[in-house]
């Protein structure tokens, strides 16, 4: 029984030293996302703009921003904001590409793009730089589930 204990004790003193413990470690396993759109800001300034649909999706972006201005809450802009920014997005899409999409997989990612414009804005603090950066996001997206191509492929 007391070698079971010490046994027990050594293996909690093991695991309480090991670096998954650490609070660094936890703090890391916390915040997951921020490493993934830390990433996806780096990789969609490297893609080249389209210019099919780029004025749409510009305007689109303009108007996401503008419903952000006026709704404060995440939860209030759930609606009339990111629902309306998806949809107009797809219908742009749909009226300029004529290739079949992977349409669950773009919604998904799509809707990481104002993320996108939210960190630009933090770094540049220029709203035009940062629309383009947005609409860049959205390129990187089309390709991947709507174009079929690399998101650094050669295009029109």
């Amino acid at each position: 029984m007391r070698r079971a204990a010490r046994a027990l004790t050594l293996l909690l003193g093991l695991l309480a030293c090991s670096p998954a413990w650490t609070p660094a470690a936890r703090a890391a396993d916390k915040y997951p996302n921020i490493d993934a759109a830390t990433h996806l800001y780096e990789a969609v300034k490297l893609v080249k703009p389209s210019r099919i649909g780029a004025e749409e999706y510009e305007a689109i972006i303009r108007k996401r921003v503008q419903c952000y201005d006026l709704t404060t809450t995440p939860l209030e802009r759930k609606r009339p904001c990111n629902i309306t920014y998806v949809d107009a997005i797809i219908r742009t899409a749909r009226d300029n590409l004529k290739s079949a999409p992977l349409l669950g997989l773009f919604i998904h990612d799509v809707q990481y793009c104002p993320i996108v414009y939210s960190m630009c804005i933090g770094e540049h603090m220029d709203k035009s730089t940062c629309v383009t950066v947005e609409r860049q996001c959205i390129d990187q997206t089309l390709d991947k589930y709507w174009r079929g191509s690399a998101p650094h492929g050669s295009r029109d």
